[in-house]
Order: C-alpha cells, then sequence, then structure tokens
C-alpha cells in the first residue's frame, strides 16, 4: 500500500520539480502528464486511501460519507441495540441517509419507541405484518393495469400473457408465497416477448404493459418492499442496507466503461448512491441533474486540500492537482476546483530551494 501511495505522488512530483510545476498555472499548457496506470494492482485495483476520511462530505450530494470502519462500528452496535438506544444508534447516521432507506428509518425508529423490548430484526418482523398487505395492494394495482392493457393482444401472445398475469395473480394471492414473484422476471418476460413479436399491433401494447410494469414496486422506492425483502435478513444485513448508499465508495471521473484509469488521477471519493446513479453519464447531463455538484465539490476538495496541508493525510500531496486536471477534462470545463491553497504550500515544499 505504502508503495502504490509513494508511487502516485513520486510519478507527479518529478514531474512538478522538473518542469517548474505551476510557475505558468494560468497557461492551457500546465496538464501534459499522462496518469500513471500501474499504481494499483489488479487484486487491489479500487484501494484509495481518501475513502478512509471521516465526516468527508460527497463532492455531489454533500452529504457526509460512511467509512468501511465506521460501517462496521454501526452494524455491531445495532446488532445489541433495543429501544432508547437502537434509536439513539440510528439517528447518529440519519442525516447522511437518503432515499428509501431514510423512510425506512422513520419507521423503524417509532416502531422501536413502542416496542422497546424488540432488536432491528424483531422490528422488521412486526412491520412486515402490515407492510406485506399494503404491498400487495400496490402490486395488484399495476397488475389490474397490466391485464387490462393486455385485452388488447391477439393471437397466441393474448394467451401467453394472460396465463402470466395469472401466475402473478396466484403468487400474490397466496401471502406466504408472496416472496416468490420476482418483479424482474416479470418485466423481462414481456420485454422478451416484444423481441419475438411480428405482429405491430402487439408489440405496441407489449411496450406499453412492459413500461407499466416497471411501477411495480421495489425495495428501491417502497418502504413496504423493503421491510419485506429483508424481514427474514440477519440483522447485520437489515443494518448494513439501511446505511449502504452512504458508503464511501471510488467514483471513476471518466468511466471505466469509457477507458478511464484505475488511477487515483481519475479517482473521486463519492457516496454509493451518487456513484450508482451516475454510472457512465457524461457530467453535462449528469450536472443538468444535479447542479448543485459545482458548489459541492469545491468543500469536498477544500477538505482534503485541509487534511493535506496539516499532514493528516500522506502520500496525497499531488492529488488535488491532478483531479483538477482529470474533472476539468472530463466535464469539459464544467467542474474547474480551486486550488490556490495546496499550489502554494507545494511551490513552498518542493520549489523552494
Amino acid at each position: 500500500m505504502k508503495q502504490r501511495l509513494s508511487a502516485f505522488d513520486d510519478f507527479h512530483k518529478k514531474y512538478f520539480v522538473i518542469n517548474n510545476y505551476f510557475l505558468s498555472f494560468n497557461s492551457d499548457e500546465i496538464f501534459k502528464f499522462e496518469p500513471q496506470n500501474n499504481t494499483c494492482s489488479s487484486k487491489s485495483r479500487y484501494y484509495f486511501e481518501l475513502k478512509k476520511i471521516v465526516n468527508l462530505p460527497c463532492p455531489c450530494c454533500g452529504r457526509i460519507m460512511t467509512t468501511r470502519d465506521e460501517m462496521n462500528d454501526f452494524v455491531e452496535n445495532i446488532k445489541m441495540a433495543k429501544g432508547q438506544t437502537l434509536i439513539e444508534e440510528l439517528t447518529k447516521y440519519e442525516g447522511r441517509i437518503k432515499g428509501i432507506e431514510k423512510q425506512v428509518l422513520k419507521k423503524v425508529k417509532i416502531n422501536a419507541k413502542k416496542h422497546p423490548d424488540k432488536n432491528l430484526k424483531e422490528l422488521f418482523k412486526q412491520m412486515y405484518r402490515n407492510s406485506i398487505q399494503q404491498l400487495e395492494n400496490s402490486q395488484q394495482k399495476v397488475i389490474a393495469k397490466v391485464m387490462k392493457l393486455s385485452d388488447g393482444l391477439e393471437g397466441r401472445t393474448y394467451i401467453t400473457v394472460k396465463k402470466d398475469i395469472k401466475t402473478v395473480n396466484t403468487l400474490l394471492q397466496k401471502r406466504r408465497n408472496s416472496q416468490v414473484f420476482k418483479r424482474k422476471t416479470f418485466i423481462t418476460s414481456f420485454y422478451k416477448l416484444i423481441m419475438e413479436e411480428e405482429n405491430p399491433r402487439n408489440k405496441k401494447i407489449l411496450e406499453l404493459i412492459a413500461q407499466k410494469a416497471k411501477g411495480l414496486p421495489t425495495s428501491g422506492n417502497s418502504t413496504d418492499a423493503f421491510i419485506v425483502k429483508y424481514h427474514r435478513r440477519r440483522i447485520d444485513e437489515i443494518a448494513q442496507r439501511l446505511l449502504d448508499a452512504s458508503l464511501a465508495s471510488t467514483e471513476h471521473v471518466n468511466p471505466r466503461s469509457c477507458g478511464g484509469v484505475n488511477d487515483p488521477s481519475n479517482y473521486l471519493v463519492q457516496c454509493k448512491y451518487c456513484n450508482s446513479e451516475r454510472s457512465s453519464l457524461e457530467y453535462k447531463d449528469w450536472l443538468k441533474k444535479h447542479p448543485e455538484m459545482k458548489r459541492n465539490i469545491q468543500v469536498h476538495i477544500d477538505k482534503v486540500i485541509s487534511l493535506i496541508l496539516n499532514e493528516q493525510i500522506n502520500g496525497y500531496d499531488f492529488y488535488p492537482l491532478v483531479i483538477k486536471y482529470t474533472l476539468v477534462k472530463e466535464s469539459k470545463g464544467l467542474l474547474d476546483i480551486n486550488i490556490e491553497n495546496i499550489i502554494d504550500y507545494l511551490k513552498y515544499k518542493y520549489l523552494a530551494a
């Protein structure tokens, strides 16, 4: 690990000194180096020391991210917690959680107050009784709309789709077997029919059905689906899922699918939720959805620079420099962070005679 971190800084230090780096900082020719592609082995290519920084805000959403160590501590504490203790443990990280997990957490806290003798898993079992009914009602509403659309189908396609819907209805009506129903499999079956369908009318109706079927609730958008899915899981799995979206993860600024390298010069610490949502989306499109990133990424990099200046992290003196280059290049100038503080530090540390 130390060798890899050293290699990253040594590579840029050498370039910095030889080229009298930053003496013409406003020049367009300032960034001429190529990222060092071999700083990370294939076994640990996603390792990034900055993911260990505590209280580091996400450069996209701005929420404080959770380190792996914090996650492990949270899970261990939750295992033994009940009642007020459980509420307090959940509250510690409540500000980091967003999406459906935040709504689930609120439900858990309400029920923990009502049932102070129950741990997290026992509360999920308690909430399951109501959630399974609510989930089935939501599912039935979507299936009814799919059923109505399928009335317009013709020939064998009509028979096939009606048979599939009947099977799903049977599963949903048997509460004990509700977990057997697979939303993804159900939706995929329609897309398979679309690919095979030759009748233009049937194809158009199948496309409408597939789109409507996507409205079926999932653990990612429904508290009831979340509770039903996780009520049989181990307590540590439930706890980890609640905090998982806030986990600090390695974001490839230039996505791997677009040729991005596995190297700190292409890494940005980002919460798992934002990392997953962006995927390989271009920044011009991503920033339309998340204009707040322009502000939040500066707060993020200012925190990193502060830690470097106070020597609280080692081996990343040049990280703000190279990530600025990567961000400007990948975003076509839309993300241009201010790194003046680190520039003065680097000049003094590496150029002063």
